[in-house]
C-alpha cells in the first residue's frame, strides 16, 4: 500500500466516524419512513431530526482533530527549523571564527612585513652609512651621537605605530609628545601644545600612523638642528574636508624653495611623499621669525600612490 502508515492510520480513523454517522442517519431515516408508512406503530419516535445534528457534530469533531494535528505539525516542523538554524548559526560562526584567525595572521605577517621594510629603509640604511663613516674616519663623535639618537627616535616611532589609537589622531600625538619632550628639554627648546579636539580618521591605521610619525618627527628634528629655536608650538585644527597639524617656531627661518629644488633636500622630499601616500600635503612658510610647517589630511581615504 502506497503512503505513509501514519497517513493511512488517520484516514482510517477519520472514515470510521463517518460511516457510524451516515449508518445511524440511515437507520433513522428509515425508522421515520416506516412510522410514516405505518408499517410499525405510529406512537414511535421520529428521530430524523437529529441526522442533521449527528452530521454536524461528526464533521465538526474531524475538523477539530485535523486542525489540532496541523498545529502539531507546524510547531513539529517549526521545532526542526530551529534546530537546523541552530546548527547553521554554529556552523558559521565555526568559520567566521577561522576567517577572523586568518586574516589576523594575515595581517600580522603584512605588518611584521612592512615594519622589517620600514627598519630595513630607515634605521638600515642610516646605521650603514654611519658605520662606513666610522670606519673612514669622516665623521666625529657628536655626529655618530646624533645619527645613533635619531635611530633610537625612529625604532620608538615604528613601535609606537603598532600601538592601537582608535582612529584618534591627538591619540598619535599625544605619543610623539612624550617621546620628543626628553629630547627638547635636553637642548633648551620649549613645547607649546596647543591642540584641539578633531574629528577621527576611519582611515588611520599602523602604516599610515608611522608616516604621520615620521612627518612629525622629522619636521621638528629640522627645527632642532637648523634654525637655532628656542619654542615650538605645535597645533591641531579644522581645514575644510580634511584637518591639519602645525608645528610653529621661533628659528631663524630658511629658504624654502632651495632644498626643494635640490636633491639633497631629502628631509623635505620625504615628508612630501609620505604625504602624498596619506592623500594629505605640506607646506613650508618661513621668514625672519620663524617657520610654519602645515601637514593636511582628508577625513576620507583616499587612493594611496604606491
Amino acid at each position: 500500500m502506497n503512503g505513509r502508515p501514519g497517513a493511512w492510520r488517520s484516514r482510517s480513523g477519520e472514515a470510521m466516524p463517518v460511516a457510524a454517522g451516515v449508518a445511524m442517519c440511515t437507520a433513522f431515516g428509515a425508522g421515520d419512513w416506516l412510522l410514516q408508512n405505518n408499517f410499525i406503530s405510529p406512537e414511535g419516535w421520529y428521530l430524523g431530526a437529529w441526522t442533521n445534528a449527528i452530521t454536524f457534530g461528526i464533521f465538526g469533531t474531524l475538523m477539530y482533530r485535523r486542525y489540532v494535528g496541523a498545529i502539531a505539525e507546524v510547531e513539529r516542523v517549526n521545532a526542526g527549523l530551529a534546530e537546523r538554524l541552530r546548527a547553521r548559526e554554529a556552523e558559521l560562526e565555526l568559520s567566521h571564527q577561522r576567517l577572523r584567525a586568518v586574516e589576523r595572521r594575515q595581517m600580522l605577517s603584512e605588518e611584521r612585513q612592512r615594519m622589517m621594510q620600514d627598519m630595513h629603509d630607515g634605521l638600515g640604511s642610516t646605521l650603514i652609512s654611519a658605520i662606513r663613516s666610522v670606519e673612514h674616519g669622516g665623521i666625529s663623535d657628536s655626529k655618530v651621537a646624533q645619527i645613533l639618537k635619531d635611530c633610537m627616535d625612529g625604532l620608538k616611532l615604528a613601535i609606537d605605530s603598532t600601538e592601537p589609537v582608535e582612529v584618534d589622531l591627538l591619540l598619535l600625538l599625544a605619543t610623539l609628545r612624550f617621546r620628543l619632550e626628553p629630547r627638547l628639554e635636553d637642548t633648551g627648546v620649549a613645547l607649546l601644545w596647543e591642540v584641539r579636539e578633531l574629528p577621527t580618521l576611519d582611515w588611520l591605521d599602523p602604516s599610515s600612523a608611522l608616516h604621520i610619525l615620521r612627518i612629525v618627527q622629522e619636521s621638528v628634528a629640522n627645527i632642532l638642528r637648523h634654525t637655532r629655536a628656542t619654542e615650538i608650538r605645535v597645533g591641531t585644527a579644522v581645514a575644510g574636508d580634511g584637518v591639519q597639524v602645525t608645528i610653529d617656531d621661533n628659528g631663524q627661518g630658511f629658504d624654502v624653495e632651495k632644498p626643494l629644488s635640490e636633491a639633497s633636500g631629502k628631509g623635505l622630499h620625504n615628508q612630501q611623499r609620505r604625504a602624498q601616500m596619506l592623500g594629505g600635503t605640506v607646506n613650508w612658510e618661513s621668514g625672519p621669525e620663524g617657520t610654519r610647517f602645515t601637514l593636511w589630511l582628508p577625513l576620507e581615504p583616499a587612493p594611496r600612490s604606491p
